[in-house]
């Protein structure tokens, strides 16, 4: 049998995932779906399902994963001898709907189940018990209260045998609110959330063996500085503070940065599906470079002037905005499906690299020569003309073999290839 780590790698290769997704319905009703699928079939609705989409701004990344995740949420009553089964418990240990403890009549302080296919409210448990597995949401902390420094009630324990949560997982705490118990600093074997993951103001300093998040991961105020093991985030992030990005390599969604590891890069993240900012707040782990990021699906926007490399960037699906950088060289990147908005301020880009495409306009101001080889002909390129030398207004902005003239002086104007 399959080990969880090597099923988990099975589902994050998407390239057939639709395709099982669609063999597990079937196998349900045909009454031929088998216990040793039991673990994949939980992990597949858990985890992103990426088909990749060809637009007029690039290559864009969707998640389809809902269109299959309720109808095989709805057959879960179908499979419950099954799923007792594989995970070697009764079917009285399995809840095939949402689970709490102030709920539960019993009051037992350990959680009775080993799978719960719907909701768990965790609040008040002293221990998770055998629990393994969560069909939906997951709650361990308490809501906002309406008085500021309210004692906030939380899961007491750790997250013992716990490997996967297939839906939400909250672990915030209410901004002012005092937690109860602080027990909870790691998120041990858990290694799938399918939902968003919520550890605002949290004590968890540890991710553990995480390895997907299938939604947003909101870390404000947290006390995590290394991702570990993460791969993938589905969502939106904004990843403030953070000292090592371990094995992350996928954003979903929008991304905001505000350090880079001990090298000034992003570790091993490939691939932002949408817009991404990068910022230094101190002088400390600045993002010097993008490293190994090669493509984001929205906007592009430098806040300040500690980054000057692109790394291995070749395609942004918005704008770039390139004015507070240090960036002299673009380097590998060959699409902005919107406009490039050159350094106005202070005038340092010099190559435009391997660009070849932009769907807007290309906007710089600097003095000097700017190299292209690639760039299509058909680009709208403005220069913001500052000086009243003829010379230099006609020639500081240069192409090999190519020439651009501005048509007036100290204005913005289109030049046209000559």
């Amino acid at each position: 049998m399959m080990k969880i780590n090597d099923i988990i790698q099975l589902v994050l290769n998407t390239n057939d995932k639709s395709t099982r997704l669609e063999k597990y319905i079937k196998d349900i009703d045909n009454e031929s779906f088998k216990a040793s699928d039991v673990l994949a079939l939980l992990l597949d609705i858990a985890t992103p399902c990426y088909v990749e989409k060809t637009t007029e701004k690039g290559t864009v990344i969707e998640d389809i994963s809902k269109i299959y995740r309720e109808k095989i949420r709805s057959r879960y009553s179908l499979i419950v001898p099954l799923i007792a089964k594989f995970f070697r418990c009764s079917q009285e240990e399995i809840c095939l709907g949402d689970y709490s403890y102030y709920t539960d009549t019993t009051k037992n302080k350990i959680c009775p189940y080993t799978v719960i296919l719907g909701n768990a409210e965790l609040i008040g448990l002293d221990s998770l018990g055998k629990l393994r597995v969560i069909g939906g949401d997951a709650f361990f902390c308490e809501g906002a209260s309406s008085d500021p420094g309210d004692i906030i009630d939380c899961y007491h324990g750790s997250m013992g045998q716990l490997e996967i949560i297939c839906g939400n997982a909250n672990i915030s705490l209410p901004e002012g609110s005092w937690l109860t118990n602080e027990k909870i600093t790691t998120l041990g074997h858990i290694k799938v959330i399918g939902g968003n993951l919520y550890l605002d103001d949290s004590p968890v300093t540890d991710l553990g063996d995480l390895r997907v998040i299938g939604g947003d991961f909101s870390i404000f105020g947290s006390k995590i500085k290394s991702l570990n093991k993460l791969e993938v985030i589905g969502g939106d992030t904004f990843l403030y503070s953070i000292q090592d990005y371990g094995e992350l390599r996928y954003i979903g969604g929008n991304a905001e940065f505000d350090t880079g590891d001990s090298t000034g890069k992003l570790g091993k993240i490939e691939y932002i599906g949408g817009y991404a900012q990068f910022m230094s707040i101190t002088d400390d782990n600045t993002i010097k470079s993008l490293g190994n990021l090669k493509s984001i699906g929205g906007y592009a926007y430098f806040w300040d002037g500690s980054t000057d490399d692109l790394g291995q960037l070749q395609q942004v699906g918005g704008n770039v905005y390139l004015e507070n950088s240090k960036i002299e060289n673009l380097g590998n990147l060959q699409q902005v499906g919107g406009t490039l908005y050159g350094l106005e301020k202070n005038g340092r880009l010099k190559s435009l690299g391997k660009l070849t495409k932009v769907g807007g306009k290309l906007i710089v101001a600097n003095y000097y020569p700017i190299e292209s080889e690639f760039l299509d002909d058909d680009t709208d390129v403005i220069i913001k003309v500052s000086s009243t030398n003829k010379f230099e207004m006609e020639t500081f902005l240069s192409m090999k073999g190519r020439e651009f003239k501005a048509r007036q002086k100290n204005e913005c104007k289109k030049i046209l290839f000559p």
